[in-house]
């Protein structure tokens, strides 16, 4: 199993599809999850929405969704909204629902139909996020 995104990439195997020649007979099979990619993944993800997004929520006033926009944006003068789809891992129609209540809020502005940019407002809630 291949994870990728432009020029980084993460390889890694299934744990039960892997016969390592160094193996232990007295290994516990049951222990798989341990080195097991995805579940690590899911449990990092776990443990880091439960830490953060309540914090957002209630320091910040922002769902994980804006700040994720945010945080890819703080540092650009300005994104097109079709490059912001890929690094924000959301389609098109939710990204533009979801840029439309950051500007009703204030944190950003549509430069043209197409084009985002962080207002004084969403760049100070940035700066607070980090």
């Amino acid at each position: 199993m291949v994870f990728s995104r432009g020029s980084d990439a993460i390889s890694a195997q299934h744990p039960e599809m892997v016969k390592s020649s160094t193996s232990n007979s007295n290994d516990n099979d049951d222990d798989f999850v341990n080195d097991y990619l995805l579940y690590l993944l899911r449990e990092t993800y776990q443990r880091f929405s439960t830490n953060l997004y309540p914090k957002l929520n209630k320091q910040c006033n922002v769902t994980p969704e804006e700040w994720r926009i945010l945080a890819r944006m703080v540092n650009a003068s300005s994104i097109k909204i079709s490059e912001l789809t890929n690094m924000v891992m959301q389609p098109e129609l939710n990204l533009r629902e979801t840029a439309n209540r950051m500007v009703t809020k204030g944190l950003i502005e549509y430069q043209n139909t197409n084009t985002l940019k962080v207002t004084e407002k969403g760049q100070t809630i940035a700066k607070e996020m980090k």
